[in-house]
């Protein structure tokens, strides 16, 4: 599963739960004006949903397979220097929840770089 803020500044998210990869970009874009906003990826099954703000999209996943795995790493922001094709992200983020568990701090990281406060 990827999340990514494109150079257009629309919000893609990219899901594969083992037949194949569905992909979804948000009709709404996201302007670099400062103000924060609340994204959300929720999946039941088969059925994704991404919503920016208070407007959703939905997908379903083909085939029959419903697991995601992420049983290697988690990236959060960027990912390692060896992932040439992509640039990390640029700005704050606040409020990580994976389920209902609040991501609050980088004591389980295994690399942070380029982390600074966000006011």
């Amino acid at each position: 599963m990827h999340l990514t803020l494109s150079g257009d500044n629309e919000l893609k998210l990219v899901i594969n739960l083992g037949s194949g990869p569905v992909a979804l970009t948000h009709p709404t874009t996201i302007a670099p004006d400062g103000i924060w906003h609340n994204i959300t990826v929720a999946r039941n099954g088969r059925y994704i949903t991404l919503i920016l703000d208070d407007l959703s999209i939905n997908s379903v996943s083909p085939g029959p397979s419903v697991e995601l795995n992420v049983y290697d790493s988690l990236y959060i922001g960027g990912l390692p220097k060896t992932s040439a094709t992509l640039v990390g992200f640029t700005g704050c983020l606040r409020d990580i929840r994976i389920g209902y568990e609040l991501i609050e701090s980088l004591g389980n990281t295994t690399e942070a770089v380029n982390i600074n406060e966000c006011f």
